[in-house]
């Protein structure tokens, strides 16, 4: 029996167990405690290859987000498990009923796609519970950790991702959720703020980069002055992008909250915003050389609606004249936030 890993499709016969981590997440585990983590994603109107297209744009930034598409031949496996415990489940076994209803009905909803991921140690932020967001925050503070987040943060605009930060009105915040009382600018879903703990120590890592209403992820399309990575043209970068980043740390300070003690200080680096902007526009180098890369070679067919993007993103190996978006003019006079 081999042992259960991303890279090779399994078999029926590779499953010792499967659990339920959450709603339509689940734990695939074979011998020597090998295992994967398999994921029913609710796809809305998108196709699966939108949904490719997200996350290989976060794997330019964030490599250990490896997330891709069940093989039928692992989609058939975990049906043939599923039908061999059916047959000896123990009627008032709920957890394994349980298992067994809402794994069956993942399988063969015509609305979801079955995903493969890596299994890691996800931590994330939980209402009240101050130990999450203190290990959030030293993450967030460690060499590069803010960066990292800048950089998932470049790839979700990019794609139009808003079920981390919402940046659907990106020059006029204010779509983030309500926390401690605080209306946040950008972040909607602290959820998926996640960090990799593993052995060299925790690692902001950018899972879940699709959600159903993700809006730009069909690279055939154009897209129009709402694409929020419009901010990184040459011509509005040096403002906008510190504008974006000083607003998200604001956000982030927020919910990784305050030392206790005589004197309470915020737990991020003040040079927090910062850091997020040299992490967003590090990301979106790295993105635009990804599609420079893999399209400016000769007699290579582009999507039709790269030439949209690379115009608003000032992407000038793409193609000579792209007009300077005037985006300065909309900002509603926001100074940087200052921090203490």
């Amino acid at each position: 029996m081999p042992r259960l890993d991303y890279d090779t499709p399994f078999s029926a016969t590779d499953i010792m167990s499967i659990t339920m981590l959450a709603s339509s997440v689940y734990l695939v585990t074979g011998l020597g405690d090998s295992s994967v983590v398999i994921k029913a994603e609710k796809k809305g109107n998108k196709q699966k290859e939108h949904m490719m297209n997200t996350f290989q744009v976060m794997r330019v930034v964030s490599p250990t987000a490896r997330i891709k598409m069940l093989e039928k031949s692992e989609i058939q496996a975990l049906t043939q498990w599923l039908n061999q415990i059916r047959d000896y489940a123990l009627h008032d076994d709920r957890e394994t009923q349980k298992l067994i209803s809402d794994l069956g009905s993942d399988l063969v909803h015509t609305q979801r796609v079955l995903l493969k991921m890596e299994t890691m140690k996800l931590a994330t932020f939980e209402n009240n519970n101050d130990k999450a967001s203190k290990k959030i925050g030293k993450a967030l503070n460690a060499p590069n950790g803010l960066e990292d987040m800048g950089m998932i943060i470049a790839a979700d605009m990019f794609s139009g991702n808003n079920d981390r930060f919402d940046f659907e009105t990106v020059l006029t915040p204010g779509r983030g959720i309500t926390w401690n009382g605080k209306q946040l600018n950008y972040l909607f879903n602290v959820g998926n703020i996640m960090i990799n703990e593993t052995g060299e120590g925790a690692k902001l890592v950018g899972m879940d980069p699709f959600h159903n209403s993700t809006e730009f992820a069909d690279l055939k399309l154009p897209v129009n002055d709402s694409w929020p990575y419009k901010i990184f043209h040459p011509s509005t970068r040096a403002s906008l992008v510190p504008y974006v980043a000083d607003l998200c740390a604001w956000d982030l300070k927020k919910v990784v909250g305050k030392t206790t003690g005589f004197i309470s200080r915020h737990r991020l680096t003040k040079d927090a915003a910062d850091r997020l902007a040299v992490g967003m526009n590090k990301g979106a180098d790295l993105i635009e050389s990804h599609f420079k890369q893999k399209y400016n070679r000769p007699n290579v067919v582009r999507p039709a609606g790269l030439a949209s993007r690379a115009d608003k993103a000032g992407w000038t190996w793409f193609t000579q004249g792209s007009s300077p978006q005037q985006l300065l003019s909309t900002l509603t006079g926001n100074s940087r936030r200052q921090y203490n």
